[in-house]
């Protein structure tokens, strides 16, 4: 439920929720919890990337509720889910009715983050801080590396559309610690 509340920019509902977890009785059953531990949305925001600050899950989603634009704090999600690998497990979910699973394919799968996602709407916002569309840039790039392989979520872009981002990055932000980091894009 939290996983979706995020992947689905359900903030308000997220802070809802997360009181839930007080009433989750422990010990915990291991098989309804083995994908999604309870205590990663505990999350400091410590684990960012080095030269970029989030804060506590909490305080983020609560600035989305309250700013659902917020480019500094739309980087945030996406670097949780980044360093937690956080995603819920639709494999329980697959029934083996391969005539029923087709009818309620979704296209963008409940739960599974898109860290790509935020990025993007960073990207287009004009009102961007700089350092937030640089590492906006920077991140929707790196969802391809090393290996050209999309490793975000969500929809694969071209690979010219990553050469616009890399393009960007590197002519409106020069001076960017993330220009300076990226060398490739892929």
């Amino acid at each position: 439920m939290l996983v979706r509340d995020l992947t689905e920019q359900r903030y308000a509902d997220w802070l809802q929720d997360k009181d839930l977890i007080r009433s989750v009785a422990h010990p915990l059953v291991a098989p309804a919890f083995d994908d999604v531990q309870l205590n990663h949305f505990d999350w400091s925001g410590a684990q960012a990337a080095t030269g970029y600050r989030c804060p506590r899950l909490e305080e983020v989603v609560t600035r989305l509720s309250q700013k659902d634009g917020d480019s500094h704090a739309l980087n945030c999600p996406g670097e949780f889910f980044r360093t937690t690998s956080v995603r819920v497990s639709l494999w329980a979910e697959t029934g083996g009715n391969g005539a029923l699973d087709s009818v309620v394919k979704d296209d963008r799968p409940r739960g599974q983050p898109d860290r790509q996602h935020y990025y993007r709407q960073i990207i287009v916002n004009n009102k961007a801080e700089t350092a937030d569309q640089s590492y906006a840039l920077y991140r929707a790039v790196m969802c391809y590396a090393p290996s050209g392989y999309h490793a975000c979520g969500g929809n694969e872009v071209s690979i010219a559309q990553r050469q616009r981002w890399f393009s960007q990055l590197k002519n409106d932000y020069p001076g960017s610690i993330w220009a300076k980091k990226l060398k490739y894009y892929w």
